[in-house]
């Protein structure tokens, strides 16, 4: 039986793409090299934090240019560190890409939004029909303002759709683990969410899409229904295959060469578990 303590949305996407690909990764511990597009976004994150936190304490907003150093010094440091796989983009070019979206971000976004919490990790008990301890849901929430409302950062090379907001387990993770935040502090609240995308375009200047939505306690319901399914099927050692998807390739898992070898018929080495 798989010992796993906590899940993040981003581990539970994994699953629910795949399970045995998560089985992979979080059972076997087999790391895959991670994707450039994974080393800008966390660069990104870390700018806006400094951001978020140097706001918080003074009421005012770095400049872009000390943001910029920020998201280079991290960039610098994580592609160091890691074997990045840049999937054919160049380190400079992926490095500039970020410098761009920081950059967007200060110019469009920073000024309007004042912080009430900046990166609160929240941890939700997720219990099963008995009431039992199945394990915990780890939520990190980028940035609660004076507006009420919690916002999601993220970047990206394209603007997301509607259905995409609508539908996103992550806002609902969002709005369930801010409302559990709020009421630790004493406040009854019922927080809008918001993914806030920096998107570079490459033919045009880099933009933050904003997109605001409601979620409800049902949302939040049958999203910690879903999880519990999840540790059931992990207790339970049920990985699946899900063969169905673009992401069932040798060239988008890196894991297909242990999982489908019958079906191999090239395989990229930057994408290759060890």
């Amino acid at each position: 039986m798989a010992e796993i303590d906590h899940l993040s949305p981003t581990s539970i996407r994994m699953f629910d793409r795949c399970p045995r690909q998560w089985m992979y990764r979080y059972v076997q511990g087999r790391k895959l090299r991670p994707a450039g597009a994974l080393i800008v976004g966390g660069s990104y994150h870390a700018a806006l934090e400094m951001w978020g936190t140097k706001k918080l304490e003074t009421g005012k907003d770095l400049d872009a240019d000390t943001l910029a150093d920020k998201y280079i010094d991290e960039f610098d440091r994580r592609a160091g560190e890691e074997d990045v796989d840049w999937e054919g983009e160049s380190p400079v070019a992926e490095r500039d890409r970020g410098v761009r979206l920081v950059r967007a971000h200060r110019r469009q976004r920073a000024t309007s939004l004042k912080p009430v919490w900046v990166e609160a990790d929240v941890p939700v008990d997720i219990l099963d029909a008995d009431g039992q301890s199945l394990g915990r849901l780890v939520q990190r929430l980028d940035f609660y303002g004076v507006d009420g409302v919690v916002r999601d950062f993220k970047t990206s090379s394209k603007k997301p759709g509607a259905a995409e907001v609508e539908q996103s387990n992550q806002l609902t993770s969002y709005y369930g683990a801010t409302k559990l935040h709020l009421a630790a502090q004493g406040i009854q609240a019922d927080p809008p969410v918001a993914l806030e995308v920096a998107v570079d375009y490459k033919t045009r200047p880099a933009e933050v899409y904003v997109a605001q939505a409601r979620r409800t306690e049902e949302d939040w319901r049958e999203w910690l229904e879903h999880v519990a399914a999840i540790y059931r099927m992990i207790r339970a050692d049920i990985f699946p295959r899900n063969t169905e998807g673009w992401h069932c390739s040798p060239q988008k898992c890196g894991y297909f060469h242990l999982c489908r070898p019958h079906r191999i018929l090239s395989i990229p080495a930057a994408r290759v578990a060890g």
